[in-house]
């Protein structure tokens, strides 16, 4: 009998420190409410207006993000994730078929050999740790957008009125927009689509005109250093030869047929990709980023020192989002999580930050993940082929539906469109452009996720 006694008096103590409403990470903190969490989850906004969130388990501090940056970032959320998915004209309608044309282009360029979307490949091969923080993440997001349907007293961004997009346009998000985000941050932060659209113009410009012009391709296209600039210890260049220069590695890559592959064409192209660069304030070229570290042994403190500047545009609202995730800090908490920094917005990880043990922080490097070719294309018997190695293959033709609100009315055009794609076996090049306003015509494919094939 006494040890069931002192049993139950031990669970009310327990039950009575974890309940106390004056547990909270500060004063200034206040519970969020309309949250599916397992208990209640507390954000306080520092004087630099970062969101702190504290809860008691990882679940519930991701939920509570979803929220707190639907809140502080719905409309810019929303039309990043439309951009990424291919569904602009469905919100804002068509502007003299543009909105339509980069809503083709984005599927188009996600589109997998099987005719899928990458993002959804992505979402069903994602960890399941993964998955539980997105969903938990996207949640939160809902749970905003549900309380602005519902009339509640929340704040529902003013660019949605300017542009009469009225709550019930919205939809609920899905675990694939995070990973469509994803994808469309990092193909307008990788530099070598740039490249690939510059050596093409050098090889169209200077390759057959004559020996000079020859002489000036194999030096344009050596990108090895100029001089030997080691900054390793016990480091060394390859003193290797540069290979020479082979006009047949290059057609493999980057003209295989004699269609149009012109300078005005290339340009066409380059220029319509940075417009959609332009809108999202993202630059294609003509930046970088760095980073370095400095020992705790060579620091005054003995601590080691990071230090990060991703170099990317201010811009207002800005392309990252600060918070702070704390999930073993109140009482009886569970988790995990105790850490600080900027995750691109509309995707819950944070890319540059610390937590009590370690910080880390990014820069781009010129990898490349990004080919582009030129098919030659001919008609027989009513259908598209591809000359490829000596023989003439079909070209593949997925079907799909792009949803064009009638601006600024509540209905809407269902139009249906075609991804050709450009495949023969187990291998491909991508999905092949046929835009109105360009002349090339051009296959194109860009950061496989690995595993795909």
């Amino acid at each position: 009998m006494r040890k069931t006694v002192i049993v139950v008096a031990l669970f009310f103590l327990f039950f009575a420190a974890c309940s106390k409403k004056n547990q909270t990470a500060t004063e200034e903190a206040k519970v969020i409410t309309g949250l599916n969490t397992s208990a209640p989850v507390e954000v306080y906004y520092d004087d630099y207006m970062t969101p702190h969130i504290y809860g008691r388990n990882d679940e519930d501090v991701y939920k509570a993000l979803g929220y707190i940056e639907a809140r502080d970032r719905l409309f810019q959320m929303e039309l990043f994730r439309r951009i990424a998915t291919g569904r602009l004209a469905e919100l804002v309608g068509d502007f003299g078929g543009l909105v339509v044309q980069l809503d083709w282009v984005m599927r188009a360029m996600n589109t997998t050999p099987d005719g899928k979307l990458v993002y959804d490949v992505m979402a069903e091969k994602a960890s399941p740790e993964v998955k539980s923080v997105v969903e938990a993440f996207i949640e939160g997001i809902n749970a905003y957008i549900d309380k602005i349907k519902n009339g509640e007293n929340v704040y529902y961004p003013i660019e949605f009125k300017y542009l009469h997009i009225t709550p019930d346009l919205l939809d609920h998000w899905r675990v694939r927009d995070v990973y469509a985000l994803d994808r469309l941050l990092t193909f307008f932060l990788s530099t070598t689509l740039d490249e690939e659209f510059l050596f093409s113009s050098w090889y169209v410009a200077l390759h057959g005109k004559g020996t000079r012009e020859e002489q000036i391709l194999r030096e344009l296209i050596d990108l090895r250093p100029v001089a030997k600039t080691p900054t390793l210890p016990n480091f060394s260049w390859n003193s290797s030869a540069s290979p020479s220069f082979s006009p047949v590695a290059v057609e493999s890559k980057n003209v295989n047929g004699s269609i149009d592959l012109s300078p005005n064409g290339l340009e066409n192209f380059y220029h319509f990709l940075k417009d959609v660069a332009r809108t999202l304030h993202i630059q294609l070229t003509g930046w970088a980023s760095n980073d370095f570290v400095v020992s705790g042994e060579k620091s005054a403190t003995g601590h080691a020192f990071l230090a990060n500047d991703p170099h990317l545009e201010l811009i207002k609202p800005p392309i990252l989002y600060e918070f702070h995730l704390n999930s073993k800090s109140l009482p009886c908490a569970t988790g995990s999580l105790n850490v600080a920094g900027l995750s691109f917005v509309g995707v819950p990880a944070v890319v540059i930050g610390h937590n009590e043990h370690l910080a880390w922080g990014g820069t781009f490097l010129g990898y490349d993940v990004t080919d582009i070719y030129t098919e030659k294309i001919t008609e027989i018997s009513g259908k598209d082929y591809f000359f490829h190695s000596g023989n003439w293959y079909p070209v593949v033709h997925y079907k799909g539906v792009i949803r064009i609100r009638n601006y600024p009315s509540d209905t809407y055009e269902y139009r249906t469109v075609d991804f050709p794609y450009i495949k023969w076996g187990k291998n491909w090049h991508g999905p092949l452009f046929r835009l109105s306003n360009v002349e090339m015509t051009g296959a194109f494919i860009l950061m496989t996720p690995s595993g795909m094939n």
